[in-house]
């Protein structure tokens, strides 16, 4: 399975050991599924993750795990979305050929979440857990709310 991770996926993976993201990455992990990500959500994760203490684990567990993918794409059809700052997540998810873009970013993401955008699923950890049937039963558990 190819997986293209954006910016607030990587931070909460790295700032929570008990969180789904990190769980979902240690997961996937295990089952040697491929992660991906662009330059420019690496670049957002080195500009940020100091806000949430992770820099050990991106840099040693996250960041090699990556592979790093250019934004270029070409669709056969436009692609309408709103929120400019991450369209060149979008592009660079559907350029990579990943199978799903995992996001927290629930406010920006909202009108492609739980949809398909040119066959690459959009979800929340939470939602991708489930359509996969991640045994979340067994995943630590953070308090506070989920994204």
């Amino acid at each position: 399975m190819r997986i293209f991770l954006d910016t607030s996926f990587i931070i909460a993976a790295a700032g929570s050991r008990t969180g789904l993201p990190r769980y979902i990455l240690e997961h996937g992990q295990r089952s040697q599924w491929v992660f991906i990500t662009s330059l420019y959500c690496e670049e957002e994760v080195a500009r940020n993750i100091h806000k949430v203490g992770g820099e050990a684990f991106w840099l040693s567990v996250i960041r090699p795990d990556l592979r790093i993918h250019t934004t270029e794409v070409v669709l056969d059809y436009p692609l309408v979305f709103d929120a400019s700052k991450d369209r060149p997540v979008i592009i660079s998810a559907l350029g990579s050929g990943a199978d799903y873009l995992l996001t927290l970013d629930s406010a920006d993401f909202a009108p492609l979440l739980n949809t398909e955008v040119y066959g690459m699923r959009v979800r929340l950890p939470l939602a991708f857990a489930r359509e996969i049937k991640l045994p979340i039963a067994d995943a630590p558990r953070e308090s506070g709310a989920q994204h």
